[in-house]
């Protein structure tokens, strides 16, 4: 199911790239691949950066919207909106299961990269933002953090894009309106970077390669919806790692028990990754330091 990417700059990324090899993926045959994209950096009760990549095929993943849609329509939950940080309301926690129960309907990926914040190699350094914008007429006005935080997002879905995709492929990118999706320059520049990424790491061409926003889409909540759960898992995933990176000092690299009773937020998210589905793989891969060494852990649901 995975074909390794070509041109893979990063030990890490090289690593990501064989453990995967070696693992069930699912297979992406129909025209199209929708990708939804949501992260959690810099956020001061975590340890972690949390990247949260889903991918999946709308033409198999049908019976996902539907169950959502009787969720809608049969509880209070109505036109809520969900992710990670509202769980506290008593409305979403109890419609947080049957929620995540859908996603296990869809036919795709969800993928986390989890960076413990001791870990600093940037992609960049500050003097060549002004070198990207020239070579690359980006039009947006760049910050030094935004356009890094861009060139990381972009480089990593395009890595599993590259790997899961075949010849001639649409691919549609939908994301919250955030920093590197602000207007339309910046969301220009981000697909710029983000088709030059995949030409790097893949070996076939694409067909249309599309990149939008929840706000452009129509308002029956069903992207909005996709987005949440890559929400869930970045807000999920940073908080029951720091969790366990608190009791045990680091993340165990096998099977371990936690002697602390966990939260709701990060119970509730631990129950559903950890939930069998025979359509969605999940996938978190942490990189941590270990002494002077970088160590690479995979969790992987079922």
């Amino acid at each position: 199911m995975w074909k390794p990417p070509q041109n893979v700059m990063f030990p890490w990324l090289a690593s990501i790239s064989r453990n995967l090899q070696g693992v069930h993926l699912p297979q992406f045959s129909s025209k199209e691949i929708w990708i939804f994209t949501d992260y959690v950096f810099e956020n001061r009760q975590f340890d972690y950066d949390v990247l949260s990549i889903l991918l999946f095929d709308p033409d198999t993943s049908r019976g996902w919207s539907d169950s959502i849609q009787h969720l809608r329509t049969t509880s209070d939950f109505s036109n809520r909106r969900m992710s990670y940080k509202t769980l506290k309301d008593g409305v979403r926690q109890k419609a947080f299961h049957s929620f995540m129960s859908a996603a296990n309907e869809l036919d795709g990926l969800i993928f986390s990269l989890a960076v413990h914040k001791s870990l600093k190699h940037p992609i960049i350094t500050p003097d060549m933002v002004g070198k990207y914008q020239s070579l690359l007429s980006l039009k947006a006005n760049w910050t030094f953090k935004v356009l890094e935080r861009m060139l990381i997002i972009s480089k990593v879905t395009a890595f599993l894009i590259s790997g899961l995709s075949h010849f001639g492929q649409n691919v549609m990118w939908i994301s919250d309106q955030d920093d590197i999706f602000a207007n339309s320059d910046f969301s220009n520049d981000t697909c710029t970077f983000f088709t030059k990424f995949l030409h790097i790491f893949s070996s076939h061409s694409y067909g249309t390669i599309s990149i939008g926003t929840t706000q452009l889409t129509e308002p029956d909540l069903i992207e909005e919806d996709l987005a949440a759960i890559s929400d869930i898992c970045a807000g999920g995933t940073g908080e029951l790692l720091t969790l366990i990176r608190k009791e045990y000092g680091c993340i165990p690299g096998i099977a371990f028990e936690l002697k602390s009773k966990l939260p709701p937020k990060p119970t509730n998210f631990f129950n559903w990754y950890t939930s069998p589905s025979e359509k969605l793989r999940k996938h978190v891969c942490v990189l941590d330091r270990q002494g002077k060494e970088l160590r690479t852990i995979y969790w992987r649901g079922k």
